[in-house]
């Protein structure tokens, strides 16, 4: 999907929104109702394992032979005949690399309530969705991506939400500035554990 121009941006007319190439605007595409969440997109992904691991090439017995090699501790793993990743997820829950990288992280409560809240205060009005959108636009931002509604008790949710957020960083510092009711914004400190954080989730 193509994403907006500036002649997409609403003017004074009440009438006019921001428009996504498909007809639907931004905020029909994204209001919800109080309780309505997002519980993760069709989209299809490769694995969360994929984002540590990579394929390379080494050398056994005089014959180049291709292996995947965790991105933390570089140990190389066989590739399996099934194609899972099944071995590999094993692997990062043993990672002494890995565990240090999490232990590091800290909690992670405070600044994914302040997305969290974010997000669902935006979605409950469509005059918010659209200034946060005409924002976008301004920061040149694609606006295909809809805002995303976690689940709690389900990390990938989770993960989707913080993705879509780190998506619209710019277009959320900037709303931060036109409405002073919005009281979820987040420190830049925040905003790199949200993007150090954001791998884990595939997990």
């Amino acid at each position: 999907m193509s994403s907006l121009k500036e002649s997409d941006v609403a003017t004074d007319t009440p009438n006019e929104h921001v428009n996504s190439s498909d007809g639907a605007s931004f905020e029909e595409e994204n209001m919800i109702d109080e309780d309505d969440v997002d519980v993760g997109s069709k989209r299809k992904k490769k694995p969360g394992a994929w984002l540590h691991f990579e394929e390379v090439e080494v050398v056994e017995e005089g014959k180049k032979v291709k292996k995947h090699q965790c991105n933390h501790c570089k140990k190389l793993y066989k590739p399996q005949a099934s194609k899972t990743t099944s071995q590999l997820n094993q692997h990062l829950k043993r990672c002494s690399h890995m565990k240090r990288l999490k232990d590091g992280l800290g909690t992670i409560d405070d600044f994914l309530v302040k997305i969290r809240e974010g997000v669902k205060y935006l979605k409950k009005s469509a005059g918010r969705l659209l200034k946060f959108g005409e924002i976008s636009v301004t920061h040149g931002i694609q606006t295909h991506r809809s805002l995303r509604l976690d689940v709690k008790t389900r990390w990938n949710s989770t993960q989707h939400m913080l993705e879509s957020a780190i998506h619209y960083k710019l277009a959320f510092e900037g709303y931060t500035l036109r409405d002073s009711n919005f009281e979820w914004s987040l420190m830049d400190e925040e905003w790199d554990r949200a993007k150090k954080v954001n791998p884990f989730l595939w997990l």
